[in-house]
Order: structure tokens, then C-alpha cells, then sequence
């Protein structure tokens, strides 16, 4: 059985943790320490936080470990290695600001934004980016692919006989 003794501060502020923490997976974390406290079984808390036994584990580590840190931070993952993610950061700032703006007011002969657009868009700013770079950017905004839907803004003449009617009504 793992015990985590936490104090009236630290539970406090893991209860707050549960109700908002920044990211899920802090408030699953804190779910954890907080039934370890109250002296449930490794196996139990892992399966209320639906996590594996060697996480949970690790999460009480971690939490004891990184003593002098604030609670948040002591249930946050270790900075990754890896290249980091120079372009992405700023596509994602430009294209926020962008989007609020219709491509035609831009000069584009597009009423909604795609991705080649963006690209091309971007690439005459001197932000080269790949299109799987604007989609994840997009995603990381919020923004969720939808076809558009194409409608005329006014009616030809010859609008009746391309529907199958004629002209002589």
C-alpha cells in the first residue's frame, strides 16, 4: 500500500486542483493523491482514475520528490526533450489574428478560409509552414474542419432553365 500524507494546505489546494486544474490529467493526479491520503489501496485509486498501478505510483514519487514546488507542479510532467516547436508557436499566433479576418477583405476571391489558402497566405508573409502545421494549429485554436457550403449571391437570368424550367414564365 502506497501512503501519501499530505497536509491541511496541500489537500486545500489538490481539492482545488480536482474542481480546475489547468489540465486533465493534473486533476486525475490530484484525484489520486487525495485517495491515497484518505489510505485506499494503489490497485483502488487506479482504478477510480482509470490509470495503471505503476502511475499511480509514480504520481505519489513525484509528489513527494518535488517537495518545495507548488502542488501543480509537482503533478506536472517533466519537461520533454526533443526539438522544439519554433514555427508552430508563431503560426499559431498569426492565424488567430488572421482568421478573424474574411479572405476577401484580404483581396483573396475565397468567401471562407482553407488550408492551401492559409499556406499561400502565410508563405507571402514569409512564414513558410507545411499544411499539416496550419491543421494542428488549427486544432490547437479550437477551429473544427467543416465543408463550406456554396451559395449563389444572386440569381442568373438563365438560373430557371439550368434547374429544368424555362425562361418563358
Amino acid at each position: 500500500m502506497c501512503i501519501v500524507s499530505l497536509s491541511d494546505a496541500d489537500r486545500v489546494e489538490l481539492r482545488r486542483l480536482v474542481r480546475s486544474a489547468p489540465r486533465v490529467r493534473i486533476s486525475r493526479r490530484a484525484q489520486a493523491l487525495l485517495a491515497l491520503d484518505r489510505g485506499e489501496t494503489v490497485a483502488s485509486v487506479a482504478r477510480q482514475v482509470e490509470a495503471g498501478g505503476t502511475s499511480v505510483r509514480r504520481w505519489a514519487r513525484w509528489y513527494q520528490e518535488r517537495g518545495e514546488a507548488p502542488v501543480a507542479e509537482r503533478l506536472d510532467d517533466a519537461v520533454r526533450s526533443g526539438r522544439p516547436r519554433a514555427k508552430r508557436d508563431a503560426v499559431e499566433k498569426r492565424l488567430d489574428t488572421l482568421l478573424e479576418v474574411s479572405p476577401i477583405d484580404l483581396g483573396y476571391r475565397h468567401t471562407t478560409w482553407t488550408t492551401p489558402l492559409l499556406q499561400a497566405h502565410l508563405g507571402s508573409e514569409g512564414l513558410e509552414t507545411s499544411p499539416k502545421t496550419i491543421r494542428r494549429s488549427l486544432h490547437a485554436l479550437g477551429y473544427r474542419w467543416k465543408r463550406p457550403r456554396y451559395v449563389l449571391s444572386r440569381r442568373s437570368p438563365t438560373w430557371r432553365q439550368a434547374k429544368g424550367g424555362s425562361n418563358a414564365d
